[in-house]
């Protein structure tokens, strides 16, 4: 089943799009290369899948796909079912180091503060890798 018409999901080659691009800011100095360090070209449509995937749903039963949140080290998408649940997919910008250890990291301290009995998100799934159908790294809670 292909993706809802509504969604408008952007495809790699429109490298404009804002879900590739910084859009919450400017910087005083240097913008060019802030824009250029935070700017990355991901597969859209495989991240869906795998966030539909993750969380147990069908393709067909999601209502929105936004880019909702950026900030100094990571991109925050979110998908909102017809049933209102919602997840969200956080994938890091190219600049943020060092990738691998650190969405490891944040995934375990995720997980260790589940185990705790603290109210945090829980993690569906997750890869440090950039090779992968998304073509980056990513944290998927919900």
């Amino acid at each position: 089943m292909g993706l809802p018409m509504h969604l408008g999901v952007p495809d790699k080659s429109d490298t404009n799009h804002p879900f590739f691009n910084y859009t919450s800011g400017r910087w005083l100095y240097n913008e060019s290369i802030r824009s250029a360090e935070r700017h990355l070209i991901f597969d859209a449509r495989a991240l869906l899948q795998i966030i539909v995937e993750s969380v147990n749903k069908q393709i067909g039963s999601v209502s929105t796909f936004t880019k909702i949140a950026e900030g100094g080290s990571y991109r925050i998408f979110e998908v909102v079912f017809n049933d209102k649940t919602s997840a969200i997919a956080r994938l890091p910008y190219p600049c943020t180091l060092p990738q691998s250890f650190g969405i490891a990291s944040e995934v375990a301290t995720i997980q260790f503060l589940r185990r705790q009995g603290i109210a945090v998100p829980q993690v569906y799934a997750w890869t440090s890798s950039m090779e992968n159908a998304v073509g980056s790294a990513y944290i998927i809670m919900a």
